[in-house]
């Protein structure tokens, strides 16, 4: 055997040794890796498998049921990010330890600066001195319960059910987050964009549709430097932007292509059915996310029941997160509302 062929082999060799190695997840051993202990999980608790869940050290939750592994947690996680539209532009905070995190943010109420006044000072003039004007935002871990109906001998027999599961939490945790961070009441659940006091509201000229003033108005209210705002627009708003022009007769939508996307009078868009329906107040937001802050206690408790779905031989699958949201500064966005009046 040539030289180069040995060391490619033995390259190979320690590579596919490596590949082994990391398969192994924080209990140590093949069999209960990432890639099917949410399935294993899933049965654990099904069949009453206490000795499985004592080995694996699963811990409980305070709402009910087995808290997956933060590892896990955070791989559900990043596959809902990629569903989702508010996370992953938004600033995530871990709550812990306790249920709730206060985060200091400038007030806007009495100015766009929080409250800070400047002005240049001439000379030997005394200065009025200003202080930043402080709010605290405060996030607490709410409950989202999430429920399935899972056939137990699909449970037992299908070796594809953790990455069905995985995705299936992935979804549901993806459409339930994003619809709270846009539209929630605050109470409880996440306060939503479109409901946060402060925001920016603009009436459309028209009923039922949307104009190429809407989008002047809201970008006037919104863009100044430093902010990066986006569209975030309802299917059917997006249909009537496609045909919107500008006063040279310019379509003010510029379709996406390979290299760059979609965009809005120059901003980014993101189509969505999460908003509410064209003509209703948020059917259109702008604004930039950055400033949207999510609270996130990291935790999805798992629990079951055998006894709501007996006669199908179902299993009922609950799954449980804890998070929060909201705005921290309002003025970073915009919402379109109904005509004034």
């Amino acid at each position: 055997m040539k030289v180069n062929e040995l060391v490619e082999k033995l390259v190979n060799e320690q590579i596919q040794k490596l590949a082994e190695e990391n398969r192994k997840d924080i209990f140590g051993n093949r069999e209960s890796n990432k890639e099917d202990f949410l399935v294993s999980l899933v049965r654990a608790v099904s069949n009453r498998d206490y000795g499985w869940l004592e080995k694996k050290a699963v811990q409980t939750s305070n709402s009910g049921g087995y808290l997956i592994p933060p590892q896990l947690y955070d791989e559900l996680v990043y596959l809902a990010s990629e569903r989702e539209i508010v996370r992953p532009r938004s600033v995530v905070i871990t709550i812990t330890p306790g249920d709730s995190v206060s985060v200091p943010a400038l007030s806007q109420e009495n100015g766009q600066f929080g409250g800070i006044v400047g002005y240049w000072k001439k000379e030997g003039a005394e200065v009025d001195p200003s202080e930043p004007i402080f709010k605290q935002v405060v996030l607490t871990a709410r409950e989202y319960v999430g429920l399935t109906a899972v056939s137990q001998k699909w449970l037992n027999s299908v070796p594809e059910g953790d990455v069905y599961l995985r995705n299936l939490f992935a979804e549901a945790v993806a459409y339930a987050e994003d619809v709270a961070y846009l539209t929630g009441s605050g109470e409880g659940e996440p306060m939503g964009i479109i409901n946060c006091p402060g925001v920016n509201v603009v009436n459309r000229k028209a009923a039922s549709v949307v104009s190429y003033e809407d989008f002047l108005e809201m970008e006037a209210k919104v863009a100044r430097e430093g902010l990066s705002p986006i569209w975030v627009i309802s299917r059917l708003a997006m249909k009537s932007v496609k045909q919107l022009a500008d006063a040279n007769n310019n379509l003010i939508w510029v379709p996406p292509t390979a290299a760059e996307p979609g965009t809005i009078i120059g901003y980014p868009y993101v189509v969505t059915d999460k908003l509410p329906a064209l003509g209703n107040k948020g059917d259109v937001i702008f604004g930039d996310f950055r400033y949207y802050y999510i609270g996130d206690k990291k935790a999805l408790a798992i629990a079951m029941s055998e006894h709501a779905r007996f006669t199908k031989n179902e299993v009922l699958l609950r799954f449980t997160i804890e998070v929060d949201g909201s705005p921290v500064a309002p003025g970073a966005f915009a919402v379109l509302d109904v005509p004034q009046g």
